[in-house]
């Protein structure tokens, strides 16, 4: 503890205090006028900040080469007011319960969830920055799981790490950051748990080459390596905004009926496809839902990639 505060520096401090006060005023807003909030500023970030948006109008001529400049940009300007919108709901969630998220949540298919959550193997949850994966996890850990896990990147900013760890928390969620997480996320399943992790970055040189939108892209191997070496079912799970809080889940299991046991890199690589490839199919249905601002393609492609069996 000692260590990680002598990492906290002024500008840690003040961030983490516009963190709170942007929370707390989230937190008694009324929901109603969060839309309008997020308007503003995603058009502040879009068009005078212009964080990443070079990042995203490249990432989206690569999607889709077949759109014009003018569509590409509209997708971009709604992907800007989605993430808006999605990190004030995120606050948001401090102030909902169960009750409330289920008024707003669909599921495509409720009873599916149920079996496998009836499951003693537990099971993995792999999804993407796609839609609205932080109602999805708490809603599906609190009322499926009764609590679960949750693998993520620890935060440079520990104090702001710190206070999103306690909000997942608060729906029951352990929290295991991704450094040396393959053993946590063993027990987890083995306990007969929930175990979500996102997985649709760029995984530099130990993620494992798959197609993503006809492009071979480096990514992250953790669902793959959990799955096949705990033997847990695989699923894409994903949560779509429908209307301003109103949300559809869908599930959907993971074929891997031509999948050898064994972790290998064959086996690595054909999950890490299949599921991948489910992920693409919802994007490319709702691509203003989809974190373009990230440099999905940065790993140039090689020929000859070794897999490690890392989270």
């Amino acid at each position: 503890m000692a260590s990680n505060l002598n990492q906290i520096t002024f500008q840690h401090r003040l961030e983490f205090w516009g963190f709170r006060t942007l929370e707390l005023g989230v937190r008694f807003l009324p929901e109603k006028m969060l839309p309008g909030l997020a308007s503003i500023l995603s058009a502040l970030v879009f068009h005078i900040i212009k964080y990443r948006k070079e990042v995203t109008l490249k990432n989206l001529s690569i999607a889709f080469p077949e759109k014009t400049e003018e569509e590409r940009e509209k997708i971009a300007r709604r992907c800007y007011f989605h993430f808006a919108l999605l990190v004030l709901e995120f606050l948001k969630l401090t102030g909902w319960n169960l009750h409330r998220l289920e008024q707003m949540i669909e599921f495509e298919n409720q009873e599916l969830i149920k079996e496998f959550a009836q499951q003693s193997k537990g099971v993995v949850v792999a999804s993407g920055h796609f839609g609205n994966w932080e109602v999805a996890i708490a809603v599906l850990a609190r009322k499926f799981w009764n609590g679960g896990a949750v693998i993520q990147q620890r935060q440079k900013n520990r104090l702001v790490d710190q206070r999103t760890v306690e909000i997942r928390q608060r729906w029951g969620l352990d929290i295991i950051y991704s450094r040396g997480a393959l053993r946590q996320g063993l027990a987890k399943l083995a306990s007969g748990k929930l175990l979500a992790l996102l997985c649709d970055q760029d995984g530099g040189k130990k993620g494992v080459f798959v197609p993503f939108f006809g492009r071979m892209s480096s990514t992250p191997v953790g669902a793959a390596v959990l799955h096949l070496r705990s033997k847990a079912p695989l699923v894409v799970g994903v949560c779509v905004r429908i209307a301003d809080f109103k949300y559809k889940i869908f599930w959907e299991p993971v074929d891997l009926s031509l999948t050898q046991e064994g972790v290998t890199p064959e086996n690595i690589e054909q999950v890490t496809a299949a599921m991948t490839a489910i992920l693409e199919q919802y994007v490319r249905q709702y691509p203003e839902q989809y974190l373009w601002m990230h440099r999905r393609w940065k790993t140039p492609y090689q020929e000859t990639q070794k897999t490690g069996e890392r989270v």
